[in-house]
């Protein structure tokens, strides 16, 4: 029943919004369903969209798997999406239900377990990405569930041949499914259980391996950015200079994870610098709750997990938000139960105290953090009616405008077109024409090379010669992860450009056609002293 009530905000935003308006626009969820619609269409793994049909070597095949069995339910796109939506409900009912599971194999009570759950299910960011289908959440449930069979069933060899498959399907899923087993292997040389260990690891080494095998020989070789950010994620990074910006990286990734931890508490506390301050001390007792819960349990694997995911966002070319972070955040609700279970017991200590000033600086305390959280508790839900669906509205807006000119494009454009455009999962979708999105070198945001990060459009005519780009379609919310004034360059910049004529406008879209013969323009690009702060732009939900 907690798990039900707990399902209540999801199920409204899911029902009030299943035509899912934001679909596309952070990409993933549009790449994950084009490969699951190739699948299921073709038989072969590939990203249809983009020019070239290159094989799809960046996601592990298991998620678009099932898409492509929704697909296969209903073939029409965008009346689809409400199948999509239900999938993405699932999975964070899911999510939710695995959590309380472990919640409670970890020795919480049951008032505690529905805190902690409570946490999970008024956090606005959280929910924001759980309405879409992406793989963060289906990773997180086989995460879930590898801890659970730890702690619930030890030791019984059925269980084990079950925790193969999970974390198996959790290597297929993602790639932070292979930390699983490190983690594992951390937990069997302080238990010594290395039977266990070996029979629930090895399949999913194997699988990762396979995965690992068949993407390199059928990735794309052309070496191009643009290319690597599509089909292999390593190569992004490393080809990127990403070793060389690790420093940048990590002293922006780090205030990442506190505004992360901040707005998992309350949805805009890292927003003001009391507010950060206090991202510190909750993130803080986090981690000391984390170590008291490992040394009172004897369990170590899901915190080794954690750390390690930690370890690995911390140095990698996105912004680690609550998405990306999803894996984790059970483990962060349960150290701060945990510290807060110490907090408790020192305040009662105080309030039995024979000083007065003691006891009154108890009774200061627990007010504090009641107020403190029943505030939380009802800014989020407060945000979760009415902000959540003012940012909804607000894609559902431009995805109505956008339709207007990518059903113009399907009707006008020839068929061998390859299209330009900001949502092009989307474009593709509706059209059917191919479609990339200029996307930036999220290396260079750290490095804050205005010149690497504007290089597609500052040398935009190699790029279109390179994927035989023949159009661009331009709409008012158009590269999101650079500065107003850069944008406004942006758009200049490809409005100005001498091989692109204008062939359609209509509310606020532009659609231009690529002309042959021109020289290359040389353009200076604007500078920008906040251009760091793109790299938080990426793959972001707004607020965060």
């Amino acid at each position: 029943m907690l798990v039900l009530a707990a399902l209540i905000p999801c199920t409204w935003l899911t029902l009030r919004y299943s035509d899912l308006p934001q679909f596309g626009k952070y990409q993933d969820d549009g790449l994950l369903v084009i490969s699951g619609k190739a699948l299921q269409e073709t038989g072969g793994y590939r990203i249809t969209s983009f020019p070239g049909r290159p094989f799809q070597t960046k996601y592990q095949p298991l998620y678009p798997a099932l898409l492509a069995a929704v697909w296969s339910a209903d073939h029409r796109f965008p009346e689809n999406l409400k199948l999509f939506a239900a999938l993405a409900w699932a999975t964070f009912a899911a999510f939710l239900g695995l959590s309380f599971a472990v919640f409670r194999c970890f020795g919480f009570s049951l008032a505690e377990a529905a805190g902690m759950l409570l946490l999970l299910a008024l956090n606005p960011w959280l929910l924001y990405w759980g309405l879409l289908p992406i793989s963060d959440l289906p990773v997180s449930v086989l995460v879930l569930a590898t801890f659970w069979i730890l702690r619930r069933h030890p030791h019984e060899p059925r269980w084990w041949i079950a925790g193969a498959c999970v974390i198996a399907a959790a290597c297929l899923t993602k790639s932070i499914g292979i930390l699983l087993v490190p983690a594992l292997w951390a937990g069997a040389w302080r238990g010594r259980e290395w039977k266990r260990c070996l029979v629930m690891t090895a399949p999913a080494v194997a699988a990762f391996a396979g995965w690992t095998a068949w993407a390199k020989w059928h990735r794309a070789p052309l070496e191009h950015p643009l290319l690597w950010y599509y089909t292999d994620y390593v190569a992004a990074h490393l080809k990127n200079g990403g070793l060389h910006a690790i420093p940048q990286i990590v002293s922006h990734n780090i205030a990442s994870f506190l505004e992360v931890a901040g707005n998992s508490t309350l949805y805009h506390l890292a927003d003001s610098m009391p507010g950060r301050f206090l991202s510190v001390i909750i993130l803080a007792a986090a981690i000391s709750g984390s170590r008291r819960l490992m040394r009172k349990s004897g369990a170590v694997e899901y915190a080794v997990f954690s750390l390690l995911l930690v370890g690995l966002l911390l140095v990698w070319n996105f912004s680690p938000n609550v998405r990306l972070l999803a894996p984790v955040l059970p483990m962060f609700a349960m150290g701060l139960c945990a510290e807060a279970e110490h907090a408790a017991s020192l305040v009662r200590s105080s309030r039995q105290s024979r000083k007065r000033a003691d006891r009154v600086a108890a009774r200061l305390c627990v007010g504090a953090a009641l107020a403190g959280c029943a505030y939380a508790v009802a800014a989020n839900a407060n945000y979760l009616v009415h902000g959540i669906p003012q940012l909804l509205e607000q894609d559902r807006s431009a995805a109505a405008r956008d339709r207007e000119a990518f059903a113009w494009c399907k009707r006008e454009l020839p068929a061998a077109s390859v299209v330009l455009a900001n949502n092009d999962t989307s474009f593709y979708l509706h059209s059917g024409l191919r479609s990339l999105r200029p996307v930036p070198n999220s290396v260079a945001f750290y490095r804050e090379d205005t010149a690497a990060a504007l290089e597609n459009f500052t040398h935009f005519d190699q790029l279109a010669d390179v994927f035989g780009v023949t159009h661009i379609v331009l709409t008012p919310e158009d590269f999101p992860d650079f500065s107003p004034e850069q944008r406004e360059w942006i758009r200049g910049a490809l409005l100005a450009n001498p091989r692109h004529k204008q062939i359609h406008a209509a509310n606020g879209a532009t659609i231009l056609a690529i002309e042959r013969g021109y020289p290359p323009v040389d353009a200076g690009a604007p500078a920008s002293g906040a251009l760091a702060a793109g790299a938080t732009r990426l793959n972001q939900a707004p607020g965060q």
